[in-house]
Formats: structure tokens, sequence, C-alpha cells
């Protein structure tokens, strides 16, 4: 009966001592991402590419192990909203496609995108603490739950090969003849379609004496003839390191900078704009794009 009941009290002791080295939070924030990787160039070696910042958000549990006063391991399990603004301007080229004819142009793109990707983040840091002061660094894994994006696009060119000027012709303009040819976007890059429309609009396209009919908003796969995979990888990893704050010995205030290793874009889905291939074929683009975030955390731990 001794026995046991040293048993039981010494159990009932090393889970009290687990307890108190284990602790539980939550955290939210926002967050400030781009993605960073190589852009088009045109025929003079000038970039046609740029990525800048947008604001999402990010939500979750924390659990730390404290080892020590001054020294923990963290590991985290995050909602986080994340993506980029895409601009893209200059030269470029355009197959305007319908069931029965296909024009192909060249000429001057402006492209404008809002990337809004949402992944399921498992940080895992560890942390050193000094008085009200934490230094934390370590890597993350990431899940892409979704991915969308939301802009515009216009072309304004000639055909090929006899350099006629194409022509956008829309509804409720008495037949007039614009131009800038303009598109909205309305991607889900997860969902869409090949060559599938998003909307219920549509236009001709005035090419070489032929019409061609487009839709006025288009999916993410619009332009592909042939499925190639979504354009966004659905892993991502990375490193990151951050500063903490504690206001109070639970509530708590943190920056961090997350710098993502692993390529954000599919390779074989990532089609070139600015040229096509020797013998008129789609190119798909080879490199490495990567996510780039700051976050600005709130949180508290019990």
């Amino acid at each position: 009966m001794k026995r046991i009941l040293l048993c039981l009290f010494v159990g009932a002791c090393l889970v009290q001592t687990a307890q108190a080295q284990l602790q539980y939070g939550f955290k939210t924030g926002v967050n400030f991402s781009r993605f960073n990787g190589p852009s088009e160039t045109n025929l003079n070696g000038m970039d046609l590419e740029t990525f800048d910042n947008i604001t999402g958000f990010h939500i979750g549990a924390t659990l730390t192990y404290e080892i020590n006063d001054a020294f923990s391991l963290q590991t985290e399990l995050l909602f986080s909203k994340q993506g980029t603004k895409y601009t893209y301007e200059g030269q470029g080229y355009r197959y305007f496609r319908d069931q029965t004819n296909t024009k192909l142009a060249n000429g001057n793109i402006q492209y404008q995108l809002n990337v809004n990707n949402a992944y399921v983040a498992i940080p895992i840091l560890a942390q050193g603490r000094w008085k009200d002061l934490e230094i934390s660094g370590g890597f993350y894994g990431g899940f892409l739950l979704s991915s969308n994006g939301e802009g515009a696009f216009t072309f304004t060119g000639k055909t090929v090969p006899l350099n006629n000027t194409v022509y956008g012709i829309y509804e409720g303009s008495g037949g007039a003849q614009v131009e800038d040819i303009e598109y909205l976007l309305d991607h889900n890059y997860r969902k869409d379609g090949i060559g599938e429309a998003t909307g219920d609009e549509f236009f001709k396209v005035r090419a070489d004496n032929q019409l061609v009919e487009q839709s006025k908003q288009v999916g993410a796969y619009y332009d592909f003839t042939e499925d190639r995979g979504s354009i966004y990888n659905n892993f991502d990893y990375g490193l990151m390191g951050g500063l903490t704050w504690y206001i109070s010995s639970s509530l708590y205030l943190g920056g961090r900078f997350q710098f993502g290793l692993g390529d954000v874009t599919n390779n074989d889905a990532d089609m070139a704009k600015a040229s096509l291939g020797d013998n008129g074929e789609v190119l798909y683009r080879d490199d490495k794009d990567k996510n780039l975030m700051i976050q600005i955390s709130v949180g508290f731990k019990f």
C-alpha cells in the first residue's frame, strides 16, 4: 500500500512539473508579405515585373516548453493569409482564341494582380529570454489551403505576321473599336479549369478582319490549352526569426521576419509573358519565387 501511495505521489509530482513547463497560448496579428524572385526582361534587359507588399493576417495557437527561465522551445499552428501585389508592364504577346479562330499578336502588356494565398503554417522555434525581451529563431512549414487572385490585364498590339492593329469591340459601344483590350482577372488557382471564363460578359476582338469572341472576366488558366497543374505549389518552407516584448507575464507583442526557401510557383505552369519560343510555342519559366513576410503579433500565454 505504501508503495502504491508513493508511486501515485511521484506521478502527481511529475505531471505537475510537466504542466508547469508547458504553456498554452493564442496569437493573432497582421502580415506584410510579397514574393521575391527574378523578373522577366525585355530585349534591352530591363525588368518587366515587380512584386510589392500585400496586407494579410494570421491567427492561431501556440505551445511552449520552458527548459529554464532563459530558454524555451515553441511550436505554433497558424492560419496565415499572405501573397503579393504583382505588376507587369512592357513587351508581350497574346493569343486570341475562340471555337473557330486563333490569332497571335505582339505588343504591350499592362498586368496588375493581387495574389492571396492562405496557408496552415507550423513554425518550430528556439527562444532565449532576458527580462521582458525574447529573441527567437527557427523554421516553418506551410500547407496551401486556398489561392486566389484578382486584377486587370490590358493588351495593345498588332497581329503576326500581317502587322494589323488589334481592336476590341464591346457591347453597347455601337461598333466602336478600341486599341486597349482589357480583361478582368478573377482567379481561383486551385479550382479554375483550362480555358475557363469566370463571368458571363463577352466582347469581340477584330484581328486581320476576323472577329474572335472573348470573355470579359477570365479564370486563372483561361490562356492554357493543356493542364499543367496549379500555378502555386501546395507546400512552402523556410526560416524565421523575431523579437518579442512581454507587457506582462502572459501578454506580449512580437515582430517576426519570415524568409521562404521553397519555390512558391510551379515552373510547369508559370507561363512567360514577354515572348514565345522560336516556333511560336508558349514558354514556361524555370525560376524560383520565394515568400517574404513580416508579422506583427499580439498574444498571450497561460
